[in-house]
């Protein structure tokens, strides 16, 4: 797997999909759709929660660090379990694509393994593929045609998704939620490090504490003992900087340079800035400025 900088971190990052919408969700996980019709070449990506992809139409391959190759026709399915970095990658000629994913939150699959006498796992955590089932295929497609336009209660979501997997279990001999909910101990990287490859992406805390190895608190405190103040204050820096360094040195808009630093509106970019430097843009701009 090509070792790129730019991660996707899942579930969060597909909220910014239009190509995903949302069937179920609730505290314990989430069943999303999507269909895509353009290529989505080398896509890299982790998750922080364990999921599950189901492939509706189309083709899919994924890859992970080793260089091992899983290739989901329609009716497939992979595990993933949280942490576990893959690159997907999808060629529109094979498709469209159509798939189904669910996240599972950890005191979910922990409550379904609770009462279980499995068999303690010595590998380490890794993507698993289930062939494609008849029952698999009934259960999927239906669920999709009966509950993506309703609005229902958590209950409802924990029902299907637990009958879900248990399904999953009895098709992979009883291991496959265990596999998921696998205690793994993640590879702590560098927080500086880890600033440095992605501080272009505007990740969340929680996308970078998954990226980091870390959980979100210990992320947190990580990176004020490193960076003497909080990540969403060192965000609102970084975005400044950049800010003067493009006032100072091209010309673009004030509009344009608040879109360009990340900022959704104009006039809360000018409010931050004018807080930051004691004066507006447009006189930072005109050499105004100490």
């Amino acid at each position: 797997m090509p070792k790129g900088n730019h991660v996707t971190v899942l579930p969060q990052a597909l909220d910014a999909f239009s190509f995903n919408r949302v069937v179920l969700r609730g505290p314990h996980g989430s069943i999303m759709h999507k269909t895509v019709h353009e290529d989505l070449r080398e896509l890299d990506f982790i998750s922080t929660q364990s999921f599950i992809c189901y492939l509706i139409k189309g083709r899919e391959r994924f890859c992970d660090k080793d260089g091992e190759v899983i290739t989901l026709c329609a009716g497939d399915l992979i595990a993933i379990p949280k942490d576990v970095r893959l690159q997907s990658d999808f060629v529109s000629q094979d498709g469209p694509l159509q798939a189904i994913l669910i996240f599972c939150s950890d005191q979910f699959l922990q409550e379904l393994t609770k009462h279980r006498l499995t068999a303690q796992l010595t590998t380490a955590p890794r993507a698993e593929r289930i062939a494609s089932h008849p029952s698999l295929t009934s259960f999927m497609e239906n669920m999709v045609q009966i509950y993506e336009r309703l609005s229902v209660n958590d209950e409802l979501v924990h029902s299907k998704m637990s009958e879900l997997m248990f399904l999953l279990d009895a098709l992979h001999e009883g291991d496959l939620v265990a596999a998921l909910h696998a205690p793994k101990t993640p590879t702590r990287r560098n927080v500086r490090n880890v600033m440095r490859t992605h501080e272009n992406q505007n990740l969340s805390s929680t996308e970078l504490a998954a990226l980091s190895g870390r959980s979100i608190a210990s992320f947190n405190r990580d990176f004020r003992q490193i960076y003497g103040t909080s990540y969403a204050q060192w965000k609102i820096q970084r975005k400044l900087e950049k800010s003067c360094d493009l006032l100072k040195h091209t010309e673009l808009s004030i509009t344009q340079i608040a879109f360009e630093v990340g900022y959704e509106g104009v006039s809360y970019f000018i409010e931050q800035f004018h807080k930051a430097h004691g004066m507006p843009p447009s006189q930072y701009r005109n050499g105004k400025r100490p």
